[in-house]
């Protein structure tokens, strides 16, 4: 049950108080009908691929360069040397393609199963980068237990080779404007050149990744605001070539402005365990806040919305630890000491919800910071984003 009492807050009692390059390695079901930007193809035919065992040509419009080469016998190696920083194996999938290991400068790297639903020529079967600059050796060795083995196929290597290009991809922001004010769901999009070509551009927001690396233009994504708390942000780009030059947009500097419904810390809608104590205060929000110094005391919100904010009071003589927790999650432990006086703070915010009803819950720790004097906390309000 609740228990409240009014008298001066804790923020004013204690006013005397509050002035005291490594490898990389994947395989990969992406088709190469080009090589990347940087990237020199070479076909199976060429001299740089000795061939070990009993392979066989085709001849298709569909392989790199008209033909491809392919084996089914155990042990049949295509080995290509090369000098690069990375190199990728062009082959085929299909319902009946087979097995092969893969080793780099003979260390075993790969176990590539070749088979898919559906035949897809030109596949990427095995990609390597950030490798040292010197001559290599990828092996491709036939691997086909059982006794129906299918074929493994070469049809070409891509291999990007050692780079005397230092220029980095210019990049710029073409969207949302410098200085704008943005809500729901916006589009960032941003232009990117290079003198050689441009591989990938990285969106970041506050110096995190926002979504994931887009490999080809138009540069643009989809972005929900209501994921990040209102206030002001960072959007920028990062573009990147194949020599591993990166170039960084100017940064756009947004305010996210989505509607927020203000509920006080009377409002039916908080439910409170243990002993509370109203107090009043022209600086909080609606002039009267709770507060509640002991352990396991809680205050409930029970609200509908993508967002929510908890308001409260940070100083150093109400300077109280809660644990919250939304939907019974995870607990965070929230610190509410503050050097200066903060009246209506956000101490808390949870934003990226589903739509629909949600739980916010906050328990009083009865523990508080050391640079504090007590181990009281605020409820003032909670801003409820839509």
């Amino acid at each position: 049950m609740k228990s409240k009492h009014t008298r001066a807050p804790a923020w004013q009692r204690g006013a005397g108080f509050c002035a005291a390059l490594t490898l990389m390695f994947m395989a990969a079901a992406s088709l190469a009908s080009a090589p990347p930007p940087g990237y020199n193809r070479i076909e199976e035919t060429d001299a740089a691929i000795q061939y070990s065992g009993t392979w066989r040509s085709a001849s298709s419009s569909n392989y790199s360069g008209g033909t491809a080469s392919y084996s089914s016998q155990q042990g049949a190696q295509a080995q290509l040397s090369f000098s690069g920083t990375a190199v990728q194996w062009i082959g085929e999938r299909g319902p009946s393609t087979g097995t092969a290991d893969v080793l780099l400068d003979g260390v075993h790297v790969a176990a590539v199963k070749t088979t898919s639903s559906q035949v897809m020529n030109q596949a990427v079967l095995y990609a390597a980068s950030g490798l040292t600059r010197a001559t290599h050796i990828l092996t491709i060795q036939v691997k086909n237990p059982g006794p129906h083995p299918g074929p493994v196929w070469v049809d070409a290597f891509d291999v990007l080779p050692f780079s005397t290009d230092n220029t980095p991809p210019t990049v710029s922001m073409t969207a949302p404007a410098d200085g704008s004010t943005v809500s729901g769901t916006v589009t960032v999009s941003a232009d990117a050149t290079d003198n050689v070509g441009v591989t990938s551009v990285q969106f970041e927001l506050d110096n995190a990744p926002l979504g994931t690396a887009l490999t080809k233009a138009p540069y643009s994504l989809s972005w929900n605001t209501s994921t990040v708390p209102n206030g002001a942000h960072i959007l920028l780009a990062v573009a990147r070539d194949a020599a591993g030059n990166v170039g960084t947009s100017q940064p756009v500097n947004v305010t996210v402005s989505n509607i927020a419904t203000r509920i006080e810390q009377d409002n039916p809608a908080v439910v409170y365990t243990g002993i509370w104590i109203t107090a009043s205060d022209p600086t909080v929000s609606g002039g009267t806040a709770i507060e509640s110094n002991q352990a396991n005391a809680t205050a409930t919100l029970t609200f509908t919305g993508t967002g929510v904010s908890w308001i409260g009071y940070k100083c150093a003589c109400a300077a109280g630890y809660a644990d919250v927790s939304v939907d019974n999650g995870p607990a965070t432990l929230v610190d509410n000491y503050s050097a200066v006086t903060e009246p209506q703070a956000v101490v808390y915010s949870a934003s990226g919800l589903s739509q629909g009803t949600h739980v916010l819950h906050i328990t009083v720790t009865g523990q508080y910071d050391r640079l504090g004097n007590s181990a009281y906390i605020v409820v003032d309000a909670f801003d409820v984003t839509q």
